[in-house]
């Protein structure tokens, strides 16, 4: 796990020194880069929940492979993909009403891909953003920062 972890925190730096512009005009490969924590579920038919700091629910994102936790115990990894998608509101009587969003599929190791809606911030990170009422609950992960991930 030390291993692992000095592997990860090594990739993450020559990954950040690539990624040393103006945080609006990077990569999202980079502007996702890093360890985020998650601190709030909300949306759906459920009521929202605060995670506290530490709660060992995060994603640890390289260049493109990921890692997921969940009470600080590996549950996933893979590699990833990040695109571009057109969103088009149901029961608008303009086709044209859309939105281009960030999608992020996860195709963990040996397992089916994921596809999630993506809102990418300097310290924020919604997994299945936009989702509607009955699609399901939107994730907020907050960047940790430490002395391998302060943002640059």
């Amino acid at each position: 796990m030390v291993v692992t972890r000095i592997l990860y925190a090594a990739a993450l730096l020559l990954l950040l020194g690539g990624c040393r512009k103006n945080s609006s005009q990077r990569e999202p490969s980079c502007r996702i880069a890093g360890e985020w924590e998650l601190s709030r579920v909300y949306g759906g038919w459920q009521e929202e929940v605060e995670y506290s700091r530490g709660n060992g629910n995060s994603f640890a994102f390289t260049a493109n492979r990921y890692e997921e936790y969940t009470a600080h115990q590996l549950v996933g990894s893979g590699s990833f993909d990040l695109v571009k998608d057109t969103v088009y509101f149901v029961g608008e009587r303009d086709p044209l009403v859309y939105n281009v969003v960030d999608k992020i599929v996860l195709r963990p190791d040996g397992g089916i891909p994921q596809y999630h809606n993506l809102l990418i911030g300097d310290s924020t990170l919604i997994f299945d953003y936009g989702s509607a009422l009955y699609d399901g609950r939107e994730r907020v992960y907050t960047r940790r920062v430490d002395f391998f991930t302060s943002p640059q």
